[in-house]
């Protein structure tokens, strides 16, 4: 059967198509797509695979295959099969023997089960890329973008060229670009169409609150700044995680006064462009810097 691993990455509309999938997944089922997230995040594979325990990660993986045709009406008509996670862009590159090699243990014991994997990858300018998830996690109080040294950057350029350069190597890659998924109409149908050949007629919508905590405003990015030190202090000694504290039913609310919060959301388009400047200097870097090694 053929198996499409959507492995993201980040910041190119994983979150929506994976709660809109979930949303759909009878319809789905019907037109011959077996989605198999339950819940729609669902990250115990990628985690397992990123502590190199593919056993694990097979298992969790059978498990899901195994829930999805027990739950979705029509499973057994499905001919394919779509799991979906960004997780697997967070592989530790301190660590890249040991992953690629956990890596492979599970692309293995895939096709002993009978599948054949296909890999899904979304495109986007890496300079987009770069700077939206830089303000995506200065929005949940992580400040280690907000610098004028590239070097968290160029850390995450260096992390993303090796996973990506292992999942375009391992299987066939279906190759999507995300101003295709946005340019026009509803990024799921579009990511439908695109990868799987499927057209619902009348899709399920997702709850709008979903997409709004992946949203980038100037007022979230202000709350990310102003709580920063807060939320780090919650996270390290509460052990609460920091998504809970912005996202959860009743939010933690920032600790200044309206007015001061205002006044920083006057400077988050300031900030964007800086958190911009320094993605493409960083970008720059990595080009030359594997221009020179390719030259030696």
């Amino acid at each position: 059967m053929k198996l499409r691993l959507h492995v993201g990455p980040h910041r190119t509309g994983t979150t929506y198509v994976q709660c809109a999938a979930l949303a759909n997944r009878e319809a789905l089922a019907g037109a011959g797509l077996l989605f198999l997230n339950s819940p729609a995040q669902s990250v115990a594979v990628p985690r397992a695979l990123v502590a190199l325990e593919s056993d694990r990660a097979l298992a969790a993986f059978d498990k899901l295959v195994e829930k999805a045709r027990a739950e979705v009406r029509g499973a057994d008509r499905a001919n394919a099969m779509l799991y979906s996670s960004e997780v697997f862009f967070e592989a530790d590159p301190k660590q890249r023997p040991q992953y690629e090699a956990a890596y492979a243990r599970f692309l293995d014991g895939l096709a002993r089960r009978g599948y054949e994997v296909e890999i899904v990858f979304v495109e986007r300018d890496l300079e987009d890329l770069l700077t939206s998830n830089a303000l995506l996690q200065t929005s949940l109080g992580n400040l280690r973008y907000v610098s004028v040294s590239p070097t968290t950057f160029m850390e995450y350029v260096e992390t993303f060229a090796w996973l990506k350069s292992l999942y375009f190597a391992s299987r066939p890659v279906l190759h999507l670009d995300f101003k295709a998924l946005t340019a026009a109409g509803d990024l799921f149908a579009n990511f439908l169409r695109l990868s799987s050949g499927i057209e619902l007629a009348n899709p399920s919508p997702i709850d709008p609150a979903i997409d709004a905590r992946n949203s980038l405003t100037d007022r979230q990015v202000a709350r990310g700044l102003v709580m920063a030190p807060l939320v780090n202090w919650l996270e390290l000694f509460g052990s609460v995680p920091r998504f809970e504290l912005f996202n959860a039913a009743q939010p933690v609310k920032p600790p200044v006064s309206e007015a001061l919060l205002e006044e920083v959301v006057a400077g988050v388009p300031m900030l964007r462009d800086c958190l911009r400047a320094t993605a493409r200097s960083a970008i720059e870097t990595f080009v030359k810097r594997h221009a020179g090694a390719a030259a030696d």
